[in-house]
């Protein structure tokens, strides 16, 4: 597992590698407890410049390289429309992955635009692939039979795990879309009386108090 990690994390060795479009390394799906019929892999032509995976409620696009500037906006803004084509056909609530196998970036829609979540980039010389596996499977939710350990816990559901932050994010863009409703303004309404009491004169009528990091830790004072 080491080699292949320090390999897809070299960049030097990509730009020298394989061109893309031919073939890709991923993680094995048994690791995270996927079978053949969650894969759903688009190999675009290798003029592209990318490849496509789907699995499940996720859209993974391969690239060889992701730089700052143009590189990345238009990597991003491919994965834009396939985040949002396939939310549009199924219904459902996607997760875009852009990569180069050295970094790993997870997106969500938000307001009709693709907004970045959370990173992850391995590290060519001490490549960690626990490290990658808990990133991943935070996005894939697919593990079974994980015990309930604290650690275990903390890692797959912690604030500072994949799947806390991709949650979060989701419950936040559902109150921006849905703040102006009679029965949301009346929740917050009460929620903030409910912590005028407990806070006092400290309290701050924060929308980061209704949802966000912060929510739970305010309803921990109460």
């Amino acid at each position: 597992m080491q080699p292949l990690l320090a390999r897809i994390a070299d960049r030097r060795a990509a730009l020298r590698g394989n061109p893309p479009g031919r073939h890709s390394t991923a993680p094995a799906g048994g690791d995270f407890g996927l079978v053949d019929c969650h894969l759903d892999v688009e190999l675009e032509a290798p003029a592209s410049g990318g490849q496509r995976i789907d699995v499940g409620f996720i859209v993974i696009e391969v690239k060889k390289r992701l730089g700052a500037g143009r590189t990345l906006h238009e990597a991003e803004r491919q994965l834009a429309g396939y985040v949002r084509s396939r939310s549009q056909e199924t219904g459902q609530r996607y997760v875009g992955i852009l990569t180069d196998g050295a970094t790993w970036r997870a997106y969500q829609m938000r307001s009709g635009s693709l907004t970045l979540v959370d990173s992850h980039t391995i590290a060519a010389a001490r490549p960690d692939g626990l490290a990658l596996f808990y990133w991943l499977e935070g996005v894939l939710a697919t593990s079974q039979r994980v015990p309930p350990t604290p650690g275990e816990v903390a890692r797959r559901l912690g604030a500072e795990s994949t799947s806390h932050k991709l949650d979060l994010a989701a419950l936040a863009a559902l109150h921006e879309e849905h703040a102006q409703l009679p029965t949301v303004e009346l929740k917050r309404q009460l929620w903030a009386e409910l912590l005028g009491r407990a806070l006092g004169t400290q309290f701050v009528n924060d929308p980061g108090l209704f949802v966000g990091p912060r929510a739970a830790m305010s309803s921990r004072a109460l």
